[in-house]
């Protein structure tokens, strides 16, 4: 039984990233040795560390922003939830054979299956229209019955990747631009959800978010950021609202590519007490 693996993260700018963490807690919990290496590269040299897969070199490649999406076409293959969301973050092989697979949608899901209730039907906002955006609206597509998507990004893009994602449930579009409405739409959601880098790492202060987003009393703001000083967060919390952020989501999504990797499973808990302490997110 194989008790060695070497896994990577692809992406640019990522040296905040959690994600080495989360691997060397799966290592101690199992007792094996993983060695986990973030590719922090520029676009020229993707397809090298792409490569590395098929020469064998490394038994499993994760992918963050910005190449999710660039990623689908480097591939041979992506799984049924890659096609709709459009992304792949996680590269597997088969045979001789790359394949993608998002995995961001189900862990999305992880913090929100108590809060299941209060989403159906219910309006819901997503700020941004990236790959983690398109995986959230696929994610919540499978939640249950959502009533209606509001996209709100810099620009409208291509409808069709996000009708992909969001099947049958209707999508209207807002840019940040339209601030006023935004605001007006943000107070009658119950799920706002910024699946943006703006209050990550690189960019705490949450930009022009700050002021367009105004949350109404009975939302859950669901920021996927996970960094401690987040703005949009301490807005959300100074507001009164529920708030969850992207902690989970990026555990959940890291096992479930642990376990496409691998075959093992390994229990959340644990995992996500090693990385962020029993009181983390």
């Amino acid at each position: 039984m194989k008790t060695s693996w070497r896994f990577g993260l692809l992406g640019e700018n990522i040296s905040y990233s959690k994600s080495p963490a989360i691997f060397a807690a799966i290592g101690e919990y199992l007792k094996q040795e993983i060695r986990f290496e973030p590719y922090d590269v520029p676009l020229l040299q993707v397809w090298a560390v792409v490569d590395r897969m098929k020469s064998g070199e490394t038994d499993g490649l994760a992918a963050t922003i910005p190449y999710k999406k660039l990623l689908s076409t480097y591939v041979d293959r992506c799984s049924s939830e890659a096609e709709a969301i459009g992304a792949v973050n996680c590269i597997t092989t088969l045979g001789t054979e790359l394949v993608g697979h998002n995995t961001d949608w189900k862990g999305f899901l992880q913090p929100l299956q108590s809060c299941r209730g209060k989403l159906d039907g219910a309006p819901v906002m997503i700020v941004g229209r990236g790959g983690a955006a398109r995986a959230a609206i696929y994610a919540l597509r499978n939640l249950g019955s959502m009533g209606e998507f509001t996209v709100v990004s810099r620009e409208r893009g291509e409808p069709n990747t996000l009708r992909r994602a969001a099947g049958d449930v209707p999508i209207q579009e807002l840019t940040f631009d339209e601030g006023q409405q935004v605001k007006a739409v943000t107070r009658d959601c119950a799920l706002i959800v910024n699946a943006t880098p703006l209050g990550g790492g690189n960019y705490p202060d949450g930009g022009n978010l700050t002021e367009i987003l105004d949350f109404g009393p009975k939302a859950i703001y669901y920021d996927l950021n996970y960094n401690d000083n987040n703005g949009l967060i301490k807005k959300a919390r100074q507001s009164g609202v529920t708030v969850i952020d992207g902690k989970r989501m990026l555990v959940g999504q890291a096992l479930i590519s642990f376990n496409l990797w691998t075959a093992i499973s390994v229990p959340f808990e644990p995992i996500y007490e090693r990385v962020f302490g029993s009181s983390g997110g």
